[in-house]
């Protein structure tokens, strides 16, 4: 870089967990000239973007992504290839993934879009789903499309020394949205015996953001953070204490602090809870049966006759499936009866009342049959 008369700040990217990038920011002036300077003068316009590079870029047989639309590299270099894989994150990362729920379906919608088991794990009203470090697949959003979508929904990222966190308050573009990252800041990288211009450009381009006013307010009707959440965000980004960086943003939107404690466990250590659950990719089907099952998993309460025996079948299913087989066959009794005449049409409505009641055990027999059957082959989480 400073044979071409490049002027740069920089950071290996195994600080921020991807091992196969070098992050380099580089002075563009609104024209698109890159600053260059010689030796011992102050930083000059030099040539387009895309000019300066590539002689760099030809020389070292390497990809430069500009932003996530473009990348420049010399003819014949696999560059959707090396991009995937420059993404690819490292070992020591984990994303963390919390919504508000009281049972595994979204849990299992994340499983199957991140093609792994995830461990789940349960605070107050909150499902935190915690997947296996250096997962080569994340997600960017909520699951869901529109108004379907789960909200709040959050994600906690921590890619070696860089925590990322993401508030999704709805799917309306007026709901609260908060991204924050805090990491390593950028290192001033000017050329031996630079002039002091060009050494303060070179300082101001790894923390220009402690050079910049704050960006302007949120358009009317967006909604915002509070104030207490800004100050927090403020001193987060500041980067004076990056370890509790994600639990200080956990605590002031209110998610649980597990979250941050889950993200920040280092690879190779254990977790420090046992799940909740623990959930694997399913078809749509998959999901669609585990949720029915996840709606029948909490036994029935009340006092009443017709509650004692509603509990009977949560616990034996077959009796369900039983008693609307016999009900079944005695509603079929009866409106042969009434057909030919020897009871009232009256009856007709008793016969009714019948195949419901027959329809309603018959139902509630065959959906706890198949959630006894999906708890067993459900990975034990103490295993």
């Amino acid at each position: 870089m400073h044979a071409a008369g490049g002027l740069a700040a920089y950071l290996p990217g195994e600080r921020i967990g991807t091992r196969d990038q070098v992050i380099l920011r580089l002075a563009v002036d609104p024209d698109g000239h890159v600053a260059t300077t010689t030796p011992g003068g102050p930083p000059t316009a030099g040539p387009q973007l895309e000019d300066f590079l590539m002689p760099i870029l030809d020389r070292l047989r390497v990809l430069a992504i500009v932003d996530p639309e473009t990348a420049i590299g010399p003819p014949g270099l696999p560059a959707d290839q090396l991009r995937q894989d420059a993404e690819q994150p490292d070992a020591d990362t984990r994303q963390v993934y919390a919504w508000q729920a009281k049972d595994t379906t979204v849990g299992r919608i994340v499983a199957t879009s991140l093609d792994q088991n995830l461990d789940l794990h349960r605070d107050g009203d909150w499902v935190i789903a915690a997947p296996a470090h250096g997962s080569p697949l994340v997600l960017h959003q909520a699951p869901g499309r529109g108004r379907m979508s789960i909200h709040p929904f959050v994600i906690v990222e921590r890619r070696a020394e860089l925590r990322a966190f993401t508030y999704i308050g709805g799917a309306k573009d007026s709901d609260l949205r908060v991204h924050v990252e805090s990491g390593p800041p950028l290192l001033p990288a000017p050329p031996p015996g630079a002039h002091p211009d060009t050494t303060a450009l070179s300082q101001w381009l790894a923390r220009p953001e402690e050079n910049h006013e704050h960006a302007p307010g949120a358009p009317s009707g967006v909604a915002t953070p509070s104030p207490a959440q800004v100050a927090v965000i403020e001193r987060v980004i500041s980067g004076d204490d990056p370890s509790s960086a994600l639990e200080q943003l956990c605590q002031t939107f209110e998610v649980p602090e597990l979250v941050a404690r889950l993200a920040e466990v280092p690879h190779g250590q254990p977790d420090p809870v046992t799940p909740w659950q623990i959930v694997s990719p399913q078809s749509r089907r998959g999901i669609v049966a585990a949720a029915i099952a996840d709606a029948n998993s909490d036994e029935p309460t009340g006092r009443m006759p017709w509650h004692a025996l509603d509990r009977a079948i949560y616990h034996r299913p077959t009796l369900g499936l039983a008693l609307g087989f016999i009900e079944m066959v005695l509603a079929g009794i009866l409106v042969a009866v009434v057909i030919n005449g020897l009871l009232s049409p009256w009856w007709w409505i008793l016969v009714g009342a019948i195949v419901l009641v027959a329809m309603d055990h018959t139902t509630s027999g065959a959906i706890r049959r198949h959630a006894l059957r999906h708890e067993e082959s459900s990975p034990d989480p103490t295993d």
